[in-house]
């Protein structure tokens, strides 16, 4: 398709612009937001299965997707990241720094949760050391 300012090829889902940048579908965002709100709401079962209370971030707006108040007295702000194949990405510096911030102020341990289709790992966000909940 031959646009004023710039050739765009169509590969089905996903559009590659000349200047490198992916122009994403309407329909594969959606899939992959329904993706992670499927893997956010796994690790909160799992979270409670430990005996956790969890509250879910409505629309995955704050710096934490999870928050989780064990038994304990302990808590967790957990930031969910996750893959359909392979290892999930890391959070961002910006993301990784939202999350400390917002830990800090209730309280709370920031962790990631990195979710594969076979398991759940967390981790400290601000040591790296692996945690159990």
């Amino acid at each position: 398709m031959l646009t004023a300012n710039c050739m765009q090829v169509n590969t089905g889902m996903v559009d590659y612009l000349p200047t490198g940048r992916v122009n994403w579908s309407n329909r594969t965002l959606m899939e992959n937001s329904r993706y992670g709100t499927k893997q956010e709401l796994r690790v909160a079962r799992q979270l409670r299965g430990h005996g956790a209370k969890v509250a879910v971030s409505p629309g995955s707006r704050g710096a934490a997707d999870l928050k989780a108040s064990f038994p304990s007295g302990r808590s967790w702000n957990v930031q969910v990241k996750s893959s359909r194949s392979g290892m999930p990405a890391s959070p961002t510096a910006k993301e990784l720094g939202r999350l400390k911030i917002s830990a800090s102020r209730s309280g709370a341990t920031p962790v990631v949760a990195k979710v594969t289709p076979k398991d759940i790992s967390y981790r400290s966000a601000r040591s790296g050391k692996t945690l159990k909940p």
